[in-house]
């Protein structure tokens, strides 16, 4: 994901694009919200890291995650306590004001293809 958002940036202006970090913890992100009440309890996130976040014009942040199938499964087996975990943590990002895009481990098995998905995809999220 990262090559090809430089490629594409490259290719259209790299001035205008926005900042794509990866491997950030949402606790080290500036603008998220303060977790009083689960450092309060004593409580940890369970999915604090995203695999990257996209910091645009006008403190809009983006969350752009590619999953294997450790996200929704055990062993080889659909987990649908694991999906319910995944889900829920999405929700609770977006009411902190992120915007979470999730990508399937199946999408990048084809490099060249991976390639023109992601560069349409960052087309559409990034147009005025």
């Amino acid at each position: 994901m990262l090559d090809t958002y430089w490629d594409h940036a490259m290719q259209r202006g790299f001035g205008e694009f926005p900042a794509l970090l990866p491997q950030v913890y949402l606790h080290y992100d500036p603008l998220a919200q303060h977790q009083r009440n689960q450092r309060a309890q004593g409580k940890v996130l369970t999915r604090q890291r995203m695999d990257f976040l996209m910091l645009a014009p006008g403190g809009r942040r983006y969350v752009l995650e590619l999953d294997g199938k450790e996200h929704y499964s055990r062993d080889g087996k659909a987990a649908p306590d694991l999906y319910a975990e995944m889900v829920r943590e999405d929700r609770r990002i977006r009411l902190q004001g992120c915007e979470v895009y999730r990508f399937g481990g199946a999408e990048f098995v084809d490099r060249q293809a991976a390639k023109v998905m992601l560069s349409g995809f960052f087309d559409q999220l990034l147009a005025p």
